[in-house]
């Protein structure tokens, strides 16, 4: 999935179909309403995140782009 991190101007959230904020404390949260623009409350994406944010924090997923380590018990 494509990543991009960008500044969104003021007028650009209502033209989304999915809207969320993240947090060290939060992690992921999908935002349901901004100006009184509702969003789907648990869109697609969103899915897709925070299944696979919650399986790499809970050690469920590991990757080869070297910011996991995989732990054995012997």
């Amino acid at each position: 999935m494509p990543v991009a991190e960008v500044p969104v101007p003021e007028a650009d959230p209502h033209q989304a179909r999915e809207v969320f904020l993240t947090g060290t404390a939060s992690e992921l949260v999908p935002a349901r309403e901004i100006d009184g623009h509702r969003f789907e409350p648990c869109g697609p994406v969103f899915g897709r995140l925070a299944r696979a944010f919650h399986d790499t924090v809970r050690g469920r997923a590991f990757g080869d782009l070297g910011w996991s380590t995989g732990v054995s018990e012997q």
